[in-house]
């Protein structure tokens, strides 16, 4: 009796450590920009509620679904302006807070145009390259 119990215990445990992993993973409705790619979705939500103000720093949350599911790997962010052929003066950092939610900050736009968000997302099995056109 005692030993069906703890099994039963010990599976709830392990579900609920596991479970950040197995929830389904959706994007929020404020998302300014969705981006859909290879089974990938990408919501970026600004951090400030409005798109970037040239000169000023601004930060990115960046909600990453693969197959539905929260995708857990590492992201490198950066941007640059086509027309001009360079890029931010600045290399953005981004982190982890949880399976599926990132935080990009140090951005800064510092010239009126198009800029080009890119995301290299990449885990042990995949990569994707996303790319995304922002005119201020």
């Amino acid at each position: 009796m005692k030993t069906a119990v703890a099994a039963r215990i010990g599976a709830i445990i392990l579900a609920v450590q596991s479970s950040s992993y197995v929830l389904a993973c959706s994007i929020p409705d404020d998302a300014g920009v969705t981006i859909e790619q290879d089974g990938l979705t990408i919501g970026i939500i600004w951090q400030q509620d409005t798109p970037p103000i040239v000169g000023e720093v601004f930060e990115l949350n960046i909600i990453a679904c693969e197959e539905s599911k929260p995708f857990v790997g590492e992201i490198k962010a950066s941007a640059m302006m086509p027309a001009h052929n360079h890029g931010m003066n600045y290399q953005p950092n981004v982190t982890m807070k949880s399976p599926g939610q990132y935080l990009a900050t140090g951005f800064v736009f510092h010239m009126f145009g198009t800029w080009r968000l890119k995301l290299n997302i990449f885990s042990d099995e995949r990569r994707y390259d996303i790319e995304h056109d922002l005119t201020l």
